[in-house]
């Protein structure tokens, strides 16, 4: 168990206390340099604090608008009827991963004109 508690530990780390502003900043920064960007979370579970700051970052964003110009509802999505481990499922990866597929096609074709 302490080997499991030191991996999660390193992936926490850099985002303790981080905050919004870098959350958005990396959001932009990958926004600038990716066709399309999407970031989907669980919302399963009766108490979800994740769901909770989502929507406060979906907020925050229609107020100023700091996720830049990339943004769009479909950037970030909850998946409230799955755990964690449920949205590696093919099937259900499928659904974001076809009109991924299709934005970025799309994106591609208008920049060779």
């Amino acid at each position: 168990m302490d080997v499991l508690t030191q991996f999660a530990e390193e992936i926490v780390h850099p985002f303790e206390g981080a905050g919004l502003d870098l959350f958005a900043r990396r959001f932009r920064c990958a926004t600038s340099a990716i066709a399309y960007v999407q970031h989907i979370f669980s919302g399963a579970g009766v108490s979800n604090p994740e769901a909770e700051e989502i929507a406060r970052i979906k907020l925050a964003n229609l107020d100023t608008g700091f996720l830049g110009p990339a943004y769009s509802e479909a950037s970030i999505v909850v998946e409230y009827d799955s755990d964690h481990f449920e949205l590696l499922d093919p099937q259900r990866l499928k659904r974001y991963i076809d009109p991924a597929l299709h934005r970025v096609a799309k994106a591609s074709s208008k920049q060779s004109r």
